[in-house]
């Protein structure tokens, strides 16, 4: 925050010059934290700094530029129906605060027709007022009425629709039913938002015996208390929900009446970030806006719009964002190509452009990208990047000492003859072009980008972006689509066979990992570029994210409609393992009570464990709950005894669901059995199969009715 004094903060408040590891900082800070700064009586300014401003301004002067059209932003209609309409489609890519798989899928019921709608949603996705988001859409559609337990409620929450939305909508609940000033309301939401246990306790009574002084029912200021409370800590204010909604609408009015200029703008934002940059070309083909190659003749550094001969608009991808390859390579290339024209050979570029800057990782990545393809075949010009190279040195080195050669006498009317260099006859592979392209810059631009076609043919709950999959998903059951990118064979530690297989998705890549048991099932399936429909358990082991397959089959609309129905709404799921959970052994799994026990026999233990994720189709035939009972023997070495005990929890929760757990461990003459009532799972033969071959014969694996 930036701190504001009408007098010298000499005077107020201790300063420091910045620390040794930024010296070249211009910024000098107070030695004070912020609250203390705070309770000084100092203003805080926080001036929110965001990429989509400068999106939203790069977009304008391209607008200005190729359609000859100029606006200021505040003069942007908020009644645009192309841009309600996009936003309903839930075509979101680039639009701020509205990405993500769970903000989409609201847009989409939402469907929203003012500034309004879209702050609200803003505000509403938080925890805790992010479970009412339902009670808003159902009131906003006429499908529920909205409720006003009292008359003055609805004069504070009508434009909500009877939901608490916003932080001054808390603040007038409690100088209205309990005669709070605005001032005391407000500490006392900051004080909530803690949720310290005594701090509730104390406001609570407050807040009834104020409701009470002012004449209203202790039952209905109770019930008013319980309404705010889930808000206090979480609700935006209003004008900075509005301000953010402002810039929503902005993004998606630019993307919705504008999209060549828009996308060109968010591409060269988020160039250096090679998974947005692909999310944001695939939903560039998705609006069939062409992207083309980069090219040395007709592109850029940066992302640029170029027209086709029906005077359409086409994308060029930019050079600088070719993985390897910098501006400082390229930009002194471009501007000779400005003076001289569009290059015919790299003969000629060789002479006329200064290539000093260009190393060979950075030739031979322009090169495979396509940025040459107008002087050759991309595998000819690889086995020739010497040649080019010694040809530029030379010709640099002539015009540096201003040399001239026998041809220069007779001036313009003879063309000095250029050297020349050969290239060996060939045609480099479609998949090896591909390959090269996906390499460098994401995706591949040369063939067909299939994964263009997932954003609008996939079930809305199915799963194409990576940035929808996170570590509270441990364990659950997803489904995902997209395109086989690389397969490895691997074997574990008993040389039993499995797969990864890595998935690209619209915004970056997941592991696939394919057991044994699930290999014949899905053989022919893992190729390179294939595109698939997968459902199966997500792994969560040192901060990666990866799949465990459990069913997979190749893509296809009518796959994608069965494959979205078996994915759970993520957002309303309790995981297996809660944030309260008990001390864990660093993988995320909760330590089991080991008790030693003189009988086989194993208590049954309920639990209190969710049961998290999507029960097997097999197990929601059986309609009876089940025990799975784990029985191992103790090797003689305790390090292996960990690594199996270690794959066996992480295993148990690819297969959450509702059947109880029972472990055993026969060691030093006793049997001891471990409580493991955290965990919940799915006990299918497809489990138990896994479990035993795991164990091998150290333990075996049985599960048992629960029914008498």
């Amino acid at each position: 925050a930036v701190v504001i004094s009408e007098e010298p903060l000499t005077d107020i408040v201790p300063l420091q010059r910045p620390s040794k590891n930024d010296e070249n900082s211009m910024f000098t800070t107070t030695q004070y934290a912020m609250d203390p700064v705070a309770a000084l009586g100092l203003l805080k300014m926080d001036f929110l700094g965001l990429v989509n401003l400068t999106v939203l301004a790069k977009s304008r002067d391209l607008i200005a530029e190729n359609q000859d059209i100029t606006f200021n932003l505040n003069d942007i209609p908020l009644d645009d129906s192309n841009t309600y309409d996009l936003l309903a489609r839930g075509e979101t890519v680039g639009v701020f605060q509205m990405e993500g798989g769970g903000m989409t899928r609201n847009l989409k019921e939402l469907k929203p027709t003012s500034l309004g709608d879209v702050a609200a949603m803003i505000a509403l996705y938080r925890p805790g007022p992010m479970e009412h988001i339902g009670t808003f859409i159902d009131a906003k559609h006429g499908r529920t009425a909205p409720s006003y337990p009292h008359p003055a409620l609805e004069e504070i929450l009508e434009e909500t629709y009877g939901v608490i939305v916003y932080q001054d909508q808390v603040l007038h609940l409690f100088r209205t039913f309990a005669g709070y000033s605005l001032g005391e309301a407000d500490i006392v939401r900051k004080a909530m938002g803690k949720k310290i246990p005594a701090i509730m306790a104390q406001e609570k009574e407050k807040f009834l015996s104020g409701g009470t002084k002012l004449g209203f029912d202790r039952e209905l200021a109770e019930q008013i208390f319980t309404l705010i409370e889930p808000f206090a800590g979480y609700a935006f204010n209003k004008a900075h929900s509005i301000s953010y909604g402002l810039i929503t609408y902005w993004t998606a009015y630019l993307k919705a009446n504008y999209p060549a200029e828009y996308m060109v703008a968010l591409l060269n934002a988020y160039m250096g970030n090679p998974e947005r940059t692909v999310s944001a070309v695939v939903d560039c083909q998705r609006m069939n806006i062409p992207v083309k190659l980069p090219n040395i003749n007709t592109g850029g550094t940066d992302f640029t719009i170029a027209k086709q001969e029906d005077g359409s608009p086409v994308i060029v991808f930019g050079m600088a964002a070719i993985k390897g390859v910098g501006v400082g390579a390229i930009a002194p290339i471009l501007e000779a190509r400005e003076k001289e024209g569009p290059f015919e050979s790299f003969e000629q570029m060789c002479r006329v452009a200064d290539m000093s800057g260009l190393k060979k990782n950075n030739l031979e990545s322009l090169i495979k990208a396509g940025a040459f393809d107008d002087f050759g075949d991309r595998g000819s010009l690889l086995s020739v990047t010497e040649r080019i190279l010694s040809l530029a040195h030379s010709e640099a080195g002539l015009r540096e000492s201003d040399q001239t050669s026998m041809f220069d006498l007779f001036g313009d009317s003879v063309p000095t003859p250029l050297a020349n260099i050969t290239l060996p006859e060939g045609k480099t592979s479609d998949r090896e072009t591909e390959e090269w392209e996906r390499e460098l810059l994401g995706l591949s631009l040369s063939g067909v980008n299939h994964l263009a076609n997932l954003l609008s043919s996939a079930g809305s709950d199915t799963i194409v972006f990576k940035n929808d999959i996170g570590p509270h998903q441990a364990g659950k059951k997803v489904s995902i689509v997209g395109q086989v990118s690389t397969v490895i064979q691997r074997f574990t530690r008993k040389n039993k066979p499995f797969q990864i297989a890595t998935v690209s998705l619209m915004d970056g890549t997941i592991d696939v990992f394919v057991w044994e048991d699930k290999m014949e099932a899905t053989k022919g399936l893992w190729e390179e570029g294939k595109l698939v429909a997968v459902a199966g358990t997500i792994r969560v082991r040192d901060d990666e994210i990866s799949m465990s397959c459990q069913d997979a089959e190749e893509y296809s609309p009518e796959i994608i409609e069965k494959a979205a129905s078996t994915n759970s709404n993520e957002a309303n799921e309790t995981s297996v393992i809660e944030s309260s959970q008990p001390e864990t052994n660093g993988t995320g799994t909760p330590q089991p009570d080991i008790k030693p026990s003189t009988e086989n026999g194993v208590n049954g233990s309920n639990g209190n464990g969710g049961s998290g994720g999507v029960p097997s189709l097999a197990h929601s035939k059986l309609a009876v709950p089940q025990r799975l009972n784990l029985r191992i023997v103790e090797s003689d070495s305790v390090a292996d005894d960990q690594l199996m005990l270690d794959d066996i929890k992480r295993l148990l929760l690819e297969f959450v669901g509702k059947d109880e757990v029972s472990l055993e461990i026969a060691a030093q003459g006793q049997v001891f059995r471990l409580e493991w009532s955290m965990v919940k799972v799915d006990a299918s033969e497809d489990l138990t199969v896994r479990l035993q071959d795991l164990l091998g014969d150290s333990g075996d694996v049985t599960v048992e009715s629960l029914v008498n």
